[in-house]
């Protein structure tokens, strides 16, 4: 895994990173720079530790992120401003943090098994 502590600063490794414990409170902030995504847990993951998450608007991260944190095109120079602002600005990444744990809950292991069974319901009525 490679980090970096600020803008400018030259990446650094952290090391091996076992299955399941992802140091997201290291960097403070999640970004996503994907041209194309399908549903990243990265971001779910991200979200439910309450970082603020930067990344780009393309179909799949639209939909989970929603209004949670900063869609910016697939654009070098748009990633590294939105990545700038949430940096210097601590409200935001308060509010981002904030809205990305609630959202999280949205798809928690609780709530998605209560509606595989209401599927399940409808589709083999009792």
């Amino acid at each position: 895994m490679i980090t970096s502590t600020a803008r400018g600063q030259r990446p650094y490794r952290i090391g091996f990173v076992s299955d399941g414990v992802y140091p997201f409170n290291k960097g403070g902030k999640e970004v996503l720079p994907s041209d194309n995504e399908g549903m990243p847990l990265v971001v779910l993951e991200a979200m439910a530790s309450g970082l603020p998450v930067v990344a780009t608007d393309v179909v799949g991260t639209r939909e989970l992120l929603g209004d949670a944190g900063v869609l910016v095109p697939p654009d070098p120079d748009a990633i590294a401003q939105a990545l700038d602002l949430v940096a210097v600005d601590a409200p935001l990444r308060a509010e981002l943090s904030a809205r990305g744990l609630a959202a999280s809950h949205h798809y928690s292991w609780e709530r998605l098994a209560h509606c595989l069974e209401s599927l399940y319901e409808e589709a083999v009525p009792w």
